[in-house]
C-alpha cells in the first residue's frame, strides 16, 4: 500500500520531525520529563545510541521493542531510540503484571523488553514463557536477574554505543508504535500506528487547542497512552516550543508544577479537571492574589467534562477548556 493512499498532502516521519528541529534549534529546551531538561541534540543523540544498540543486539527494522517504564526521561529516550532505528515501540501499561503482560509481550512479538529496576520482579516472572524476547535491558539500580532465554543488559551499557546516526530508511506509512488498548471487553488489542498518523495526530490537537510555539504544554499521563506521545512529545516539534510531562498526576502538586514550568496548556484526564475543579484553596492557584499565583495557564484540556465541571474552572480560575 503507496504512503499517498489516505491523503495527497506532505507526509511525515517521527525522526523526520526532530531532525527538523535539530536543524532550526537543536540547544533550547524541548522536553522537561520529570525536572530534566532535554534538548532536541540531547534526544537525539541518545535516540542514535539505542538505535544503535539496538542493532548490535540483532533487532532489525520493524521488529518490536517494548517497553515498561514510568514517566521518565529513560521511557522518553527508549522510544526515541526504537523509532529513530525503524522499529516499532509497544509502550506497556506499567500496573500490568501476570498473564496482562504476558499476553502483550507475546501478542506483539516484542523481540527487546527495557524494564525500570522497581518492575523487574515483574518482568522476570513472565519472560522465560515468551517464544523471541530476547533481551531484557534494565534502567536503574539493580542486581541482574538470572533468566533462561534472555540475555541481561544494564541501561548504561546500552548508552555507551557510538552516536553515529541510523542508516535506515523509514516511510511515513512505516509502524512506529502499538499501542494497546484497555481489554475491557476481552484481551488487549494493539492498535498498530504509522509515523505519518503520529504527526498528524499532534498536528490536529494542537489545532484544536490553538498552539503555538510560545505554548508551554504539561501533562502527567503516561507514556504508554498515546495522547502524551502526541501532545507533549511530538508537539512541541510540530509546533515548536516546549513540553512538560510529569510522573503522575496530583492535585497538591498541580499548580507548583504550573508555575515551575510556565505550563500555557494542559493534557489531562476528565477525572483529573474535576479534581483541580474541587480542590481546597491554594496560594498557588491563579486569582488568588498571592504572589506565587500561576498566571500562565490559559487552557486546561481534559475529556470527558461535563457542563458544571467546565464552568468552575473557568470562572474559579479564568482559564479556557477544551474536551474533544
Amino acid at each position: 500500500m503507496g504512503d499517498s493512499v489516505w491523503r495527497s498532502g506532505d507526509q511525515h516521519t517521527i525522526p523526520g520531525a526532530l531532525l527538523q528541529r535539530l536543524e532550526t534549534d537543536p540547544d533550547s529546551e524541548y522536553l522537561d520529563v520529570n525536572g530534566t531538561k532535554l534538548t532536541a541534540a540531547d534526544v537525539w543523540s541518545a535516540a542514535c545510541r539505542i538505535s544503535n544498540a539496538l542493532r548490535q543486539l540483532g533487532i532489525g527494522q520493524h521488529e518490536r521493542v517494548a517497553t515498561l517504564v514510568e514517566n521518565s526521561p529513560e521511557m522518553v529516550l527508549a522510544w526515541w531510540g526504537t523509532v529513530c532505528g525503524g522499529q516499532v515501540s509497544v509502550p506497556i501499561n506499567t500496573a500490568y503484571k501476570g498473564e496482562y503482560l504476558r499476553h502483550q509481550l507475546r501478542d506483539s512479538g516484542s523481540r527487546v523488553l527495557f524494564v525500570e529496576a522497581s518492575l523487574l520482579d515483574r518482568a522476570v516472572d513472565v519472560v522465560d514463557d515468551i517464544e523471541g524476547l530476547e533481551h531484557l535491558v534494565v534502567i536503574g539500580d539493580a542486581e541482574l536477574p538470572q533468566v533462561a532465554s534472555a540475555k541481561v543488559h544494564r541501561w548504561d551499557d546500552v548508552l555507551s554505543a557510538d552516536d553515529t546516526p541510523p542508516e535506515v530508511t523509514i516511510r511515513p506509512s512505516d509502524l512506529g508504535t502499538f499501542v494497546y488498548t484497555g481489554g475491557t471487553t476481552g484481551p488487549s488489542k494493539g492498535c498498530m500506528l504509522s509515523h505519518n498518523y503520529h504527526y498528524e495526530l499532534a498536528k490536529q490537537i494542537g489545532y484544536c487547542w490553538g498552539r503555538t510555539a510560545d505554548d508551554v504544554v504539561w501533562t502527567p499521563l503516561p507514556l504508554f497512552h498515546f495522547n502524551a506521545l502526541t501532545t507533549a512529545v511530538l508537539g512541541a516539534l510540530v509546533y515548536g516550543g516546549r513540553s512538560a510531562i510529569y510522573r503522575r498526576f496530583s492535585v497538591s502538586n498541580f499548580w507548583p508544577e504550573m508555575n515551575r514550568t510556565g505550563a500555557t496548556i494542559t493534557s489531562t484526564l476528565g477525572t483529573m479537571a474535576y479534581l483541580l475543579a474541587h480542590d481546597v484553596d491554594r496560594p498557588e492557584m491563579p486569582k488568588s492574589g498571592a504572589p506565587e499565583a500561576n498566571t500562565t495557564l490559559r487552557l486546561i484540556g481534559a475529556a470527558p467534562l461535563p457542563p458544571e465541571v467546565d464552568d468552575i474552572l473557568r470562572s474559579r480560575f479564568g482559564v479556557e477548556t477544551f474536551s474533544g
